[in-house]
């Protein structure tokens, strides 16, 4: 018999890992053989203390590190089979829970244009920004009618590191006269598809 706690991640970055241990022991009266550990898509073995498989003694107990590295936004909460075949055939489970998250790229409100007269154009600018840890790349900006990008100060698509900003000039020019809508939307498909 071998038993191990049940490990939780919380939330890692998709294109990001995050280490922790976790102990199996063998709280039996009869040494058994640790063989290996079973674990789910998005979790790795990265060491154990001492190597797998290890036979232990009672109260005998391994150091795991694993190691969650998240490659789409969703929960990765699963099980842990813990497997042993000597002194005979015999699996246990623990719980292991994480959820992978896609960073989003952070964008400014756009300015008020207030009131533009038909047949003419105002200019403001844009700024979108990299506020993560983890690269992400600046794919187009959409925009409500009357509106186009009449410049940017890096081309993109590009990829925007921790902190990198990109600045855009938007010109919106009037055709009729109506209440016109300024919702912006900023594409990124890296580390994730997000808009």
């Amino acid at each position: 018999l071998i038993k191990a706690e049940s490990i939780t991640f919380d939330t890692v970055g998709v294109q990001d890992c995050l280490d922790k241990q976790i102990i199996v022991r063998n709280p039996g009266l009869i040494p058994v053989r640790f063989d290996s550990l079973i674990l789910p898509p998005g979790y790795t073995i990265t060491s154990s203390l001492p190597p797998i498989p290890v036979d232990l003694q009672p109260n005998d107990s391994v150091i795991v590190m694993l190691k969650f590295c998240p490659t789409n936004e969703q929960s990765y909460d699963s099980i842990i089979r813990i497997v042993s075949n000597v002194p005979c055939k015999f699996e246990d489970t623990s719980k292991v829970n994480g959820f992978g998250y896609c960073s989003r790229i952070a964008m400014s409100q756009l300015m008020s244009f207030d009131t533009v007269n038909l047949k003419y154009c105002a200019d403001r600018i844009v700024k979108i920004w990299n506020p993560d840890k983890i690269d992400m790349r600046f794919d187009s900006l959409i925009l409500p009618k009357g509106h186009k990008v009449l410049s940017s100060n890096i081309p993109y698509p590009t990829t925007l590191k921790k902190g990198d900003t990109i600045e855009l000039t938007v010109r919106f020019c009037p055709y009729i006269e109506e209440v016109y809508d300024t919702t912006m939307t900023a594409l990124s498909n890296f580390p994730c598809s997000i808009n």
